[in-house]
């Protein structure tokens, strides 16, 4: 717990600091970056379970 809070504090203080914009727009870009890979990711799922899904209607509705 207390390297949490050392951390947060540490965070606290690039943010704060003279460099502060450029860190926003990092953990910015990166927050989009994950965003857009979970969604591919996701929109990729449900086109398997879709396909899975259509694939055993066909054999089931024989």
């Amino acid at each position: 717990m207390v390297n949490l809070i050392t951390d947060l504090a540490d965070i606290s203080a690039l943010l704060h600091g003279e460099h502060g914009g450029v860190v926003l727009v990092i953990l910015f870009l990166g927050t989009l970056f994950f965003m857009g890979n979970l969604m591919i990711i996701v929109l990729t799922l449900v086109r398997l379970f879709s396909f899975i899904f259509s694939l055993l209607r066909k054999v089931l509705l024989r």
